[in-house]
């Protein structure tokens, strides 16, 4: 059953990605995407003490805790989906609300570099064999084994803390997730103002090597602020900060992506990108759990964590050569191709 909802769910994301290039301009879609990543933020901050909660419910009516966490956040999930397919648009054209000058001036924002042509199999052969679409995978991949193989523990290292009720130890673990939110709102707003995608990645993985470094010396008891008399402050810290760019950086590796691509090679690439992140979110959880096993303490995490991002970094290295050498290189965010504002009541 988990097999089957993660086949249901791998595309609402891609295709969420694939929908914003209908509405907005290059040069918006870092923040467009950033706001979407604005949900899981939230989910994590507020669902993990929710889902504490719900299992307080175990034995109600016959079911356990985790039977009642299931049906009370699924089923409005599934009511949501049908609220969606009645009420949201295929795109600008079909948006009553518009003007034909708005529908066209938002078409115009968008249409930048043309419609490509590709059947299923070319599209799905051609983001294939793209170092740069390959690359950024392989980024996206990286960033995504770390938070996961962070954000997985979390409770349990809350739990480590002598904290033992349930809503409490979800409150708290979801306190990091406040610099996510904080990554996804400010870093695709800066991007979009200064441009250059290789600067602000860089940046980001650099940040997230120098905290992987000090979680790694803290627990040695090295580490300044972070060493072992910090205790649950300056772990929650540290993982706040680590989110903050790590997951921060996403929508500017999205919008990188969908600068080179149009048509079904956008479906198909993004779909690609978002489904080897996957595999990183997969993967992360039982590799830092062998980490961690295998060296008997938990500074083999934190060392596994620093080697993440240094491979993170010479990724973004590789995606730097490879946006040079391209021939539409997504090096700022493109102008928009027709000056038009949205008026307050459009927004």
């Amino acid at each position: 059953m988990r097999f089957l909802l993660g086949l249901t769910e791998a595309g609402f994301y891609p295709g969420m990605l694939i929908y914003f290039t209908l509405w907005f301009a290059p040069r918006d879609r870092a923040i467009a995407a950033g706001t979407l990543l604005i949900a899981p933020q939230l989910a994590l901050i507020f669902g993990s003490p929710l889902g504490g909660a719900l299992m307080q419910l175990d034995g109600t009516g016959g079911l356990h805790g985790w039977q009642w966490m299931l049906l009370l956040e699924g089923i409005p999930t599934v009511l949501f989906g049908f609220f969606l397919y009645r009420f949201l648009l295929n795109g600008p054209r079909d948006a009553k609300w518009l003007t034909p000058d708005e529908k066209s001036a938002i078409i115009a924002h968008t249409a930048a570099g043309g419609a490509e042509e590709h059947s299923v199999w070319s599209a799905v052969k051609a983001v294939f064999s793209s170092g740069l679409l390959l690359t950024i995978a392989a980024i996206y991949f990286v960033t995504q084994l770390a938070i996961w193989g962070i954000v997985f523990f979390l409770p349990s290292i809350v739990e480590s803390f002598g904290i033992t009720h349930s809503a409490v130890i979800g409150a708290i673990a979801g306190i990091p997730a406040i610099g996510a939110l904080i990554g996804v709102l400010a870093y695709p707003r800066l991007f979009r103002t200064y441009g250059h995608p290789i600067l602000f990645v860089a940046v980001a993985v650099a940040v997230a090597v120098a905290v992987a470094v000090a979680v790694a010396l803290a627990s040695a008891g090295l580490a300044g602020y972070f060493g072992a008399h910090s205790g649950p402050v300056g772990t929650l810290a540290a993982s706040a900060v680590l989110q903050l760019f790590a997951v921060g950086v996403g929508p500017v590796l999205w919008s990188t992506a969908m600068d080179t691509m149009h048509g079904r090679k956008s479906a198909a690439g993004l779909a690609m990108i978002n489904s080897i992140g996957l595999l990183g979110g997969f993967f992360g959880p039982s590799i830092f759990g062998l980490v961690e096993t295998s060296s008997g303490t938990a500074t083999g995490a934190g060392v596994f964590l620093s080697y993440l991002f240094v491979a993170a970094l010479v990724l973004t290295a590789v995606l730097s050569v490879l946006l040079r050498r391209s021939t539409t290189p997504p090096s700022q965010p493109a102008q928009p191709a027709v000056d038009y504002t949205p008026a307050a009541s459009d927004l």
